[in-house]
């Protein structure tokens, strides 16, 4: 999924963000590979603001895609609903132009399913394991605007989770 993301900073140790996408949701086992949109939002909190730091982090994410046949027939669709808490190891800040981060997450609430009308059978799927592990990386610009005030920076990121869900998300936004 390729996503933009707005993120709100009200302070200096925490962030409200929300992203909207739009790409492929792939369901091993079921046949399913298809096409639609997603929406997540989460809170992000992390003291002090640089250098290597705690944060702790929760998203709430919903996918929904749909694969069509040939003939432009509705063959499948999917909807993926979660949330997450995650622990990170992060460093960097805007100051530094970059941000880097890596922990454990677990999974809260975990709703995956496939509703497959060629064999008109229904599939609610579990994660084989409720934890995993998240990595990722953000890019920041130079402060938009004037130097003496708080302005906002134009990010690009990508994040990787790994065994309790196996996923890549990459965004470009705006972070104030």
């Amino acid at each position: 999924m390729a996503s933009a993301r707005l993120e709100f900073r009200p302070l200096d140790l925490g962030s409200l963000w929300v992203e909207g996408g739009y790409g492929t949701h792939r369901l091993g086992g079921s046949d399913h590979n298809g096409t639609g949109f997603s929406l997540a939002a989460g809170a992000n909190l992390s003291w002090p603001r640089d250098g290597w730091r705690p944060a702790l982090s929760v998203q709430a994410e919903r996918v929904k895609t749909e694969l069509q046949d040939s003939n432009g027939e509705l063959r499948s669709s999917a909807l993926f609903e979660e949330v997450d808490l995650a622990g990170f190891a992060v460093w960097g800040s805007s100051r530094d132009g970059v941000t880097v981060w890596v922990g454990p997450e677990l999974s809260l609430l975990t709703r995956d399913g496939v509703d497959n009308r060629a064999t008109e059978v229904a599939l609610e799927l579990t994660p084989r394991w409720p934890a995993g592990i998240v990595a990722g990386a953000e890019i920041w610009s130079a402060q938009l605007g004037q130097p003496w005030r708080r302005g906002a920076h134009l990010t690009t990121g990508v994040e990787a989770h790994l065994l309790h869900s196996w996923g890549l998300a990459v965004w470009v936004g705006l972070s104030t």
